[in-house]
């Protein structure tokens, strides 16, 4: 995006003159813009101070930044494979690659078939006893 000639607290002011009974057209013609960017900046910037702006332009880049920090972060768990996959039922378990069992000497290993990530609840399964439905699962 190019940069403009002029940056927001002169956009600002521009606007307040124009809030103060200033006509449109020769406010237009005073500062060198067109009707048009007039108008734009006035339903971008309606009502605000420079302050406002200012931390509106600092909001924005910190968003931004925290946008790129996730995606990239999302594109290595799905480069290595740590993604989780969900299930139609909406369960999020791990891929079949990564999934290892529980046991003494690994205890934190990925949950395996049927356990949710999210709340650590096993779903119900049947066993050699019948159907068994465990509750939650302290980790």
């Amino acid at each position: 995006m190019t940069k403009g000639k002029f940056n927001e607290s002169q956009i600002v002011a521009i606007l307040n003159e124009g809030e103060a009974g200033l006509a449109v057209a020769e406010l237009c013609r005073k500062h060198g813009i067109s009707a048009a960017t007039y108008y734009a900046w006035r339903s971008k910037y309606a009502g605000a101070s420079v302050s406002d702006v200012t931390s509106m332009r600092k909001l924005v880049a910190e968003n931004a930044r925290l946008m790129r920090m996730i995606t990239l972060r999302a594109r290595r768990m799905q480069r290595d494979g740590r993604l989780l996959q969900v299930d139609k039922a909406g369960a999020a378990t791990a891929p079949a690659d990564i999934q290892r069992k529980r046991g003494p000497g690994n205890p934190k290993a990925a949950p395996g078939e049927g356990e949710d990530f999210r709340s650590g609840a096993v779903a119900s399964r049947s066993t050699a006893f019948g159907t068994a439905s465990a509750g939650v699962r302290r980790r």
